[in-house]
């Protein structure tokens, strides 16, 4: 839910909603509704930065000759950082993988041993990005 709203926060998305539905109409994608599998019209810039996430995270799949469900993990492992999505996908970096388990530590007091543990694995700037990923640091 916190991923939900953040990018519900996010005025970028909201002022430059008419610019994203132009880039989902002149790369050709279709969003279908699910029930009915007829083609719908976006009508928010949330609608169609979600439909170019989804886009970009197909072709990253075809790509890299993965799942698409592999792929969608992987990007919420790195942050949901793009950059370090496609460079774990080239097998260049697995530092900034993020596990379950490195998250619940991030979740506890800075100066218990899990964090710290974490910390000093990850670094600092690694560990700061997380938090503010995770909404427990202020962006």
């Amino acid at each position: 839910m916190k991923d939900v709203e953040m990018i519900e926060d996010n005025e970028d998305i909201a002022d430059n909603a008419q610019d994203l539905i132009k880039q989902v109409q002149k790369q050709g994608i279709i969003v279908k509704d699910r029930k009915k599998g007829e083609p719908v019209e976006l009508k928010s810039g949330h609608e169609a930065y979600f439909a170019l996430l989804a886009d970009d995270m197909i072709k990253l799949s075809v790509k890299y000759s993965k799942d698409v469900h592999d792929v969608h993990k992987l990007f919420y492992e790195v942050s949901c950082n793009r950059e370090r999505l496609v460079s774990v996908l080239e097998e260049k970096e697995s530092k900034c993988k993020w596990s379950q388990l490195e998250d619940l530590a991030l979740k506890g007091p800075i100066d218990s041993a899990s964090f710290q543990c974490v910390a000093r694995l990850k670094g600092e700037k690694e560990v700061d990005e997380r938090l503010r990923f995770l909404g427990l640091k202020q962006q």
